[in-house]
């Protein structure tokens, strides 16, 4: 019964633990919007300990550079069922004209919200970018959270021929200019500026050896199985050995990836009738311990162009590349792969081979 005097408006109210626990299983964009529904809920959607939960319930994001009939490209930020949550301009703060295109997507980093574009990081959620303030173009950024304080810190790697230059700096939370860069100790040999060949995982950067002008895996080559790793706490360079395939063939096309929370490599090939595609993962740093979790089997003319990763259901994300041989047009789609069939869905067809797989938050 409504006292007289009273204003009712027929709801119910919730208890707060209720309203947390069902607005964290809304999807980024409508939470977006639910923000300005009243004051409360703006607090509580802005809130670290929520966004955290909502994050670790949401279903990965796909984004990428996509380039149009006008200038600059825009990044296109999308869920896993193809829709588009975000549309944002790629232009750098940090210039002095604000207007610095960025070119490819590099890295996706795990568990910091944010993506390695060349000479610049991303924040998903604010669309916005930030110069690294690297002059060479040549350099190899790379990003990572170390794993015991939590810090966020970029490496760059430049040629400083025989060996390399190696500088890392702190990222200050919302993206403090300039950022302040120290040298290092120089990795112990020469690594690939290939941004398919580097991988960020639990606070560890790992790198291929340049092994030449196409960059495949030489067996037989020396060496060229180790895998330099720079640990960001220490900021350390370790070397660790990587799988060895027991094949003979001339050349594997080799990239490093993160899967599972820890390190991949994937390693490609093809024969008369089809195109492989096996994944190690690390599964003993200190011993260089390798497991081999997958052998896909795909068409002879598709190729592997990267390894997205895995979802929540088992399901692997390949990004793939098919030629054709008339009109030599290259096209380029995602695939799902179901481990315990065997059998690829094909997700979408994209005019772009800049995607990363995304696991940080929208929530600003």
């Amino acid at each position: 019964m409504v006292r007289e005097g009273e204003k009712h408006d027929g709801g119910v109210s919730l208890p707060e633990d209720i309203v947390f626990d069902v607005l964290a299983r809304v999807p980024a964009k409508a939470l977006c919007r639910f923000r300005c529904v009243c004051k409360a809920w703006r607090a509580l959607i802005s809130d670290p300990a929520f966004v955290a939960v909502q994050r670790s319930r949401a279903s990965p994001y796909l984004v990428g550079v996509f380039y149009g009939a006008w200038w600059p490209p825009k990044v296109r930020v999308m869920d896993m069922e193809g829709n588009v949550i975000r549309v944002f301009e790629v232009r750098v703060l940090g210039k002095d004209d604000g207007t610095n295109v960025l070119g490819v997507l590099q890295q996706a980093t795990t568990r910091i919200d944010l993506i390695c574009a060349n000479n610049a990081y991303i924040d998903p959620a604010a669309g916005r970018a930030w110069t690294i303030g690297l002059d060479n173009r040549l350099a190899t950024p790379s990003f990572g959270r170390t794993a015991l304080s939590g810090t966020v810190k970029v490496i760059c790697l430049e040629d400083a021929l025989p060996s390399q230059i190696c500088k890392v700096a702190t990222i200050v939370e919302g993206g403090a200019q300039p950022l302040t860069w120290r040298q290092r100790s120089a990795p112990p040999f020469l690594t690939t500026w290939h941004s398919k060949k580097r991988a960020t995982v639990n606070g560890i950067v790992y790198f291929m050896p340049r092994l030449g002008l196409n960059e495949h895996y030489a067996v037989g080559n020396s060496g060229s199985n180790r895998i330099a790793a720079f640990d960001l706490e220490s900021e350390e360079w370790k070397i660790i050995n990587g799988p060895t395939f027991g094949v003979k063939a001339e050349t594997w096309q080799v990239t490093l990836t993160e899967l599972k929370g820890t390190l991949g490599v994937v390693h490609c090939l093809r024969n008369d009738d089809h195109s492989y595609a096996n994944i190690w993962l690390l599964i003993d740093f200190n011993k260089s311990v390798w497991v081999k979790e997958y052998t896909i089997q795909m068409p002879r003319t598709w190729g592997l162009t990267k390894h997205l990763g895995a979802l929540d259901d088992g399901r692997v994300l390949l990004l793939v590349s098919e030629e054709n041989k008339v009109s030599y047009e290259r096209r380029v789609f995602l695939v799902f792969y179901n481990p315990s069939t065997k059998t690829f869905t094909k997700f979408m067809d994209t005019a772009s081979d800049t995607l990363v797989l995304y696991t940080g938050s929208l929530l600003s």
